[in-house]
């Protein structure tokens, strides 16, 4: 294979199919949907941050290695709603600190806090390479290694192959 080609994205965007599934069966959806990727793409708008199937898809991408990056959409036009107001980063919603038997661990942000992610009971083999590594007792946002975009702005229509690209080549994939 040629390392000098850019990887053309898949869309692994399962949505539709799993609004007809039960929760297990959309968390071995995700887990199988990941399969053969080196970058996850999260498309940020203004629910986004809070759905707890995209922080279990944003925790296994981490999980398995992948790099990260945020693309903000509200600048999208929608035909059905136009265009949505901008929601908060899902990245500064997720972290990675060290448990009390200092593993790397996931932690979400949830009711002014930050806890454990509980769909993920493993802590992580290791810490990932594109995030700089927190304090001793402090949590880092996943914001503070993977990139933010606005698909707009950052005519994304051009740059999300390099951006794909980039967030894999930090993960070291």
């Amino acid at each position: 294979m040629d390392k000098q080609r850019l990887r053309t994205p898949q869309d692994r965007s399962l949505w539709e199919e799993a609004k007809l599934k039960n929760p297990g069966a959309l968390k071995g959806m995700i887990d199988k949907g990941l399969e053969g990727t080196s970058a996850t793409c999260v498309l940020a708008g203004y629910e986004t941050w809070n759905r707890p199937w995209v922080r279990y898809e944003i925790a296994k991408s981490v999980a398995r290695g992948n790099g990260l990056l945020a693309v903000y959409i509200n600048n999208c036009n929608c035909p059905r709603n136009g265009y949505s107001l901008k929601g908060p980063n899902p990245l500064d919603q997720m972290a990675i600190g060290y448990d009390a038997q200092m593993r790397p661990r996931i932690y979400e942000w949830f009711n002014g806090t930050w806890r454990i992610f509980p769909r993920l009971g493993a802590p992580l083999a290791s810490w990932p390479k594109w995030l700089p590594i927190a304090p001793q007792g402090q949590v880092m946002q996943l914001s503070h290694g993977a990139k933010a975009y606005d698909w707009i702005a950052d005519n994304g229509a051009y740059n999300l192959l390099h951006w794909t690209h980039d967030a894999a080549v930090a993960a070291g994939r």
